[in-house]
């Protein structure tokens, strides 16, 4: 889950990377053609803010300019797994990824090389930079065909960038125009608009394209080879994504309000709740969840309130996600600085929460307990997504980072009354799948039917019920779980898939 960027103007690619801050905030690099004809690479690690500090913009005088934002689910914390990552062996390149390979071990053999504490991006640069083949594009197309899980790629060489999409499009991809015409590339639509920009089109499934600053030149489309269908990760518009991105049709902020709206209307339990329930989000994915839920009951007839202030977090927008810290005191420390419960919204009422999903429980426990210390008379969770039960091996490293102790809905197989019991609320209720499903492709229809500007479909990759990653909720992976040993999470389903 990080953000890349690629366009021909250095402010705007600055701007749009601070537009996908909330992609990743653990590092922050950039690439650029020069004007003297050599590749150069700047990493800090941070946030965008914190490493534009140290960073002199005038010594940025370049042609092309490739960012990442990095969010890290391979490899060691440290700068030298921020990118782009440089090399110039056959060619000179610096590439930019977002992803996660699951056959490491596999290319290992083919590089001759450890990856142990590096991520897998070095492992995708050694690919193309040892290729015997004679351009880098045919080198690239090698590249890609070794391997497997998520990956989305900028490579910048000899100031064009070449744009891959992996076949099964896990993670978004987006090709788009600054205010001045130039072509831009990000990871969501909402940089294009941070710019005064515009999207053109999602970089399809398995397209590899190369743009310049006014030409687009397709290169090939990469066929899927395990499984049929494009496989979005359902996460992407459930938590990753800026709800102001419009991701394959789907504008992200209305169907995070359906999900709300469809949560209410297939629990009844949520029915009986107390007259004078007071609805609030858990910012800020739960934003849109909790007001679908108000919207919902209030349709419905029922006396409920809504209240975005009840819970507030930091100041800084989208940064400090505390689930991706990798231990259990770093999570938590992140969590006691980012939320606050007021008192005043929250004594003698009893509360409905509207949130994205739980993962370990530490947030969902610490916004529990701190709302009824604050006088709350009773704390319900409604999640905009089924129970987390097993890890996603393709958008984040939940693997690495949650113990199956730690993976919360694993650990009582979804059941929502021992989930609820162990973080301390007195109800939680989730999202089915299938509604899931539902509201986002009744999200898409709503979001075509409202903006006159969007680009046409892909009629080869039209989103239908077999079209998302669902691997958290159902254990099906379409590319195989490869290095990660299942077995040991005692996970049937993702065995049964692989």
């Amino acid at each position: 889950m990080c953000g890349i960027v690629g366009g021909f103007n250095l402010f705007d690619v600055i701007n749009c990377s601070r537009a996908l801050q909330h992609r990743g905030q653990q590092g922050f690099g950039i690439g650029f053609f020069g004007n003297d004809n050599d590749i150069h690479v700047l990493r800090r690690e941070g946030e965008v803010p914190q490493a534009l500090w140290s960073i002199d913009l005038s010594d940025l005088q370049g042609s092309s300019f490739v960012t990442h934002t990095r969010y890290s689910t391979t490899g060691a914390g440290t700068l030298e797994n921020v990118q782009p990552v440089y090399r110039k062996n056959n060619f000179e390149f610096a590439l930019v990824h977002n992803g996660n390979i699951v056959n490491m071990h596999e290319i290992e053999r083919i590089t001759n090389r450890s990856y142990a504490n590096l991520s897998d991006t070095h492992a995708i640069a050694d690919l193309i930079a040892q290729s015997p083949r004679s351009t880098i594009e045919e080198a690239i197309q090698e590249a890609c065909m070794q391997l497997r899980g998520s990956y989305n790629l900028l490579v910048l060489h000899n100031g064009n960038i070449h744009v891959i999409r992996d076949p099964h499009g896990f993670h978004p991809l987006q090709l788009g125009l600054s205010a001045k015409g130039e072509y831009l590339v990000a990871s969501e639509s909402y940089a294009f608009d941070f710019v005064g920009g515009k999207l053109l089109r999602d970089i399809h499934p398995g397209e590899y394209i190369v743009i310049s600053k006014d030409t687009c030149t397709p290169i090939t489309r990469f066929p899927r080879i395990r499984h049929p269908h494009i496989q979005l990760d359902i996460f992407e518009l459930q938590y990753y994504a800026s709800p102001f991105s419009i991701i394959h049709g789907v504008h992200v902020g209305t169907a995070r309000q359906l999900f709300g709206m469809y949560l209410v209307q297939e629990t009844k339990a949520m029915h009986n709740l107390p007259p004078g329930t007071v609805v609030a989000p858990v910012p800020d994915s739960g934003n849109q969840v909790a007001l679908g839920m108000y919207k919902e009951l209030l349709h419905s007839g029922f006396d409920v309130d809504y209240n975005p202030y009840l819970i507030s977090r930091s100041h800084t927008t989208y940064v400090h996600r505390a689930y991706i810290e990798p231990t259990v005191e770093q999570r938590l420390q992140r969590i006691q600085e980012k939320y606050t419960v007021s008192e005043m919204h929250a004594r003698g009422r009893n509360v409905l929460l509207g949130d994205d999903t739980i993962v370990g429980g530490l947030t969902s426990r610490f916004i529990a307990n701190k709302a009824q210390a604050a006088g709350a008379r009773s704390v319900s969770y409604g999640i905009s997504a089924p129970p987390n039960v097993y890890p996603d091996v393709y958008g984040n490293d939940q693997y690495a980072r949650y113990t199956r102790k730690e993976l919360i809905a694993h650990k009582h197989k979804g059941n929502e009354v021992a989930i609820a019991k162990e973080i301390g609320a007195n109800n939680v209720w989730y999202l089915s799948l299938k509604a899931s499903i539902r509201a986002i492709l009744d999200a898409r229809a709503l979001t075509r039917s409202m903006c006159t500007n969007l680009p046409p479909l892909d009629t080869q990759d039209e989103l239908n019920e077999h079209s998302f990653h669902t691997a958290p909720y159902s254990g099906f992976y379409a590319e195989g779980t490869g290095d990660y040993p299942v077995k040991s999470l005692d996970l049937l389903p993702i065995l049964q898939s692989m």
